[in-house]
């Protein structure tokens, strides 16, 4: 159990359970993370629970949140929170479970997004299990604030650039004005998409121009 608190002076903190940075392959596996709470009383608290950088790491067999305890990790600030983060990896990221996570924040900061890849390429993202994500944002109307997968690679990488067999699902928010939009797998070029599960996605917002999307390509 970490409880994460940003006093008055610190605006703007980023908060995370795992980095690593590498030119050479590395393995994050088998850790469990539960119980995480983050707190603001002026600014924001970027949670990113795991980050990896660089090096062709192998993510798997992490379990982020506990699927049998609601709000297992809560953000209570504006800002954003992630459930694995990764810059310019080309990673394989498979057999995680990412659940049970909430967050409260109030504008167009407080996103939370389960898995994100920036830049480098992907090899594979496979049989991972996002589900029971909670965002209250109420941010501008057509802001993603939650989204299951957001996989945006600059360049082809191995392994058949594969989004396969991940299943998506209970994603919601709760929010009641302004955004609200929820997407299930938002995916960039240079990546293949198949057999993904995707279902349950809910948004309260009664904003016509909020959207529900269970695969969202933006550039196609």
């Amino acid at each position: 159990s970490l409880h994460f608190f940003q006093g008055f002076t610190d605006l703007n903190t980023t908060v995370f359970c795992i980095q690593v940075t590498s030119i050479n392959s590395y393995n994050i596996q088998n850790n469990k993370f539960d119980q995480l709470r983050c707190y603001s009383t002026n600014g924001r608290i970027s949670l990113k629970v795991i980050i990896c950088a660089g090096g062709g790491p192998r993510v798997r067999n992490n379990s982020i949140g506990n699927m049998s305890i609601a709000n297992s990790i809560i953000n209570f600030s504006n800002g954003s929170t992630y459930g694995i983060f990764g810059v310019n990896t080309g990673p394989v990221i498979n057999h995680n479970l990412i659940c049970r996570i909430t967050a409260r924040g109030d504008d167009n900061n407080a996103s939370l997004i389960g898995i994100y890849i920036n830049g480098g390429s992907v090899d594979s993202i496979y049989n991972n299990k996002i589900a029971h994500l909670i965002n209250g944002n109420d941010g501008v109307a057509n802001f993603p604030p939650l989204t299951g997968m957001q996989i945006y690679p600059s360049t082809a990488g191995g392994g058949g650039n594969m989004i396969e067999k991940n299943e998506i699902y209970a994603l919601v928010n709760t929010c009641t004005d302004g955004g609200g939009t929820v997407i299930g797998l938002q995916v960039g070029n240079n990546m293949n998409i198949r057999k993904n599960f995707i279902h349950h996605l809910s948004n309260n917002n009664p904003i016509s121009n909020s959207t529900i999307y269970g695969i969202l390509i933006p550039d196609k």
